[in-house]
């Protein structure tokens, strides 16, 4: 027993002046024939004298892990501080950490001349949107024109005044409004070209249809 405690005392001496995770230890102590060793705590100066030599050897190996917690003081771990632009905002700019206020900083150059960048690209956008909306309506117009004279075309071979006459809506080269959409760009344009040549050989042209 006696061997034993002259070497806990050794290692309580080597100790001595060791700090760890929440503190330091500033002295061994003998009691009840077995030593133990005094930490001071760093957040409150409080004592705490109740540490194994085992104990204070643990926690001065781990000197980031909280292995001795003070009996004395009301101390937590903090939480980690803000990282993102949106909650370090938040935060009071007199309480920001030096890292905190480069972020907002940061942020705030980097939107100042993204703007530029964002507004023109919008405004590409925009352009293009409208560009294709026209030139969609500009095809669409030109598709129900070209039905149109179609149709205006069977009126004139069955000699009737409409193109909504039984005469055309009966006809077997009649193709309404929907079919005619759905047909491919060929065929429409090879019907257009026979309609061009019906107008053509009937002075139909001649009249502005």
């Amino acid at each position: 027993m006696r061997e034993a405690n002259v070497i806990n005392e050794g290692i309580a001496r080597d100790l001595v002046g060791r700090t760890h995770a929440t503190g330091k230890f500033i002295r061994y102590e003998h009691r009840g024939g077995r030593i133990f060793l005094v930490s001071q705590c760093s957040q409150c100066g409080a004592p705490n004298s109740n540490i194994s030599v085992m104990n204070a050897g643990q926690a001065a190996k781990n000197s980031t892990v909280r292995l001795i917690a003070c009996q004395h003081c009301k101390y937590t771990e903090p939480t980690a501080a803000p990282t993102t632009y949106e909650t370090v905002i938040r935060v009071p700019e007199g309480q920001r950490t030096a890292e905190q206020q480069r972020l907002v900083a940061q942020q705030e150059i980097t939107t100042i001349v993204q703007a530029p960048v964002k507004q023109r690209r919008a405004e590409d956008n925009a352009r293009e949107q409208a560009a294709r909306v026209a030139a969609d309506r500009a095809a669409r117009r030109s598709m129900f024109e070209s039905h149109e004279r179609f149709l205006t075309a069977l009126a004139h071979i069955e000699n009737v005044p409409t193109i909504t006459h039984p005469n055309v809506l009966n006809h077997d080269d009649y193709v309404s409004w929907e079919q005619w959409q759905a047909l491919s760009d060929e065929v429409r344009a090879e019907t257009s070209k026979w309609v061009d040549q019906y107008f053509a050989n009937t002075n139909l042209s001649s009249l502005g249809i």
